[in-house]
């Protein structure tokens, strides 16, 4: 039988903690953990292409015809309607090495908690505060979709733009998702936008452009019923909106999500949904500041996640952390967490932005 070393101790507990890791401790957001709780997401195996391709259907598949006489000829054939989007995977490796001195506390069940905490779980913590950021601002320039059009990303090589820009719906023209928005000069979609609203000042329109930001993306497309029921705020913003319902009545809510998820932080109830202040969208960033403050209006049902197995050691969990390795010609073990993963909407005009709310 091997002898107990540090290292062995260590990879034996964190196998041992690896379903709590990667899958309880995946989820980065309140946002993220609806998704996963309702089951809008798959996996792939690796083998397979991380291409994803998806249909939008930007209106009706036929058209209708009067008939008077009753020997009047009309067309049958479908309409060219249906477009496809597109999107690549992002596949990530996370490394960190554990010095020596510090893996020789895993002798006794204390040091071992004690390394655990000041390396696997401090890592699973900076990969979901990466996350976070890439998803809420872009800037991490990890490959992982974002919804700040201001910032590029580039899951396959390429850049792509950003969800949402600073545009109302008649004057929208990026690519996103591979479709042409519909205001674009070539190759425009009928259809594809996303709803905007600009806040000039809290106090005396904040509470119209959440209800119509809302109201527009409730109102979109027919067979996609129902309200924007998540939003994430920068924390200037999220505090101009309390500071507006003073005297109001405040109704707080906490992420609801998969069993084990631990998040402290609290929202405030929006029309029919839930709002977060979101720390990552820190209010002096560049990106938050240029557009006067930022709050994302998403419809968390229009929403799709895709993970990418790693082998036949994945234990299908979110995140893959592989075996330790000794470090070469040094005192020192090596740690990679990996994860393939992409997120996407399929329903653009159920989503939208609102900026200014930095102004009281």
């Amino acid at each position: 039988m091997p002898a107990a070393t540090p290292e062995r101790i260590l990879a034996t507990a964190l196998q041992k903690l690896e379903k709590r890791f990667t899958q309880l401790a995946f989820p980065w957001s309140p946002f993220i953990s609806k998704i996963l709780t309702g089951n809008q997401f798959d996996r792939e195996s690796a083998g397979k292409t991380p291409y994803i391709e998806f249909r939008v259907l930007v209106g009706g598949p036929g058209e209708t015809h009067q008939i008077i006489g009753g020997s009047e000829s009309y067309a049958s054939g479908l309409k060219d309607i249906p477009r496809k989007g597109n999107i690549y995977g992002t596949r990530l490796i996370h490394v960190y090495e554990i010095p020596g001195a510090d893996m020789a506390k895993a002798h006794y069940p204390e040091g071992t908690e004690e390394l655990i905490k000041q390396y696997p779980e401090a890592a699973l913590s900076q990969i979901r505060r990466e996350l976070a950021t890439q998803f809420c601002l872009g800037t991490e320039g990890n490959g992982l979709l974002t919804l700040n059009g201001q910032r590029t990303y580039a899951p396959d090589g390429t850049a792509r733009t950003g969800l949402f820009e600073n545009n109302a719906r008649a004057a929208q023209t990026n690519t996103v998702l591979g479709l042409a928005k519909e205001a674009a000069a070539v190759g425009a979609v009928p259809g594809w936008y996303h709803q905007h609203g600009a806040i000039t000042s809290m106090a005396n329109n904040g509470e119209r452009i959440f209800q119509q930001v809302s109201g527009r993306a409730s109102r979109a497309l027919q067979d996609q019923t129902g309200s924007v029921d998540f939003y994430m705020a920068d924390e200037t913003s999220y505090y101009n909106f309390l500071d507006n319902r003073r005297g109001q009545v405040i109704v707080n809510d906490v992420p609801k999500g998969m069993d084990g998820f631990e998040d402290d932080r609290k929202g405030v109830k929006v029309l029919t949904g839930v709002m977060f202040v979101e720390d990552v969208m820190d209010p002096a960033s560049a990106d938050v500041l240029a557009w006067g403050g930022i709050i994302y209006a998403l419809k968390t049902s229009t929403w799709k996640m895709r993970f990418w197995n790693e082998g036949p050691s994945n234990s299908k969990g979110f995140l893959h952390m592989r075996p330790l390795q000794k470090a070469q010609n040094k005192d020192a073990w090596i740690q990679e967490i990996v994860t393939h993963m992409q997120l996407w909407t399929e329903v653009l005009p159920c989503n939208g932005l609102i900026v200014g709310g930095h102004n009281p």
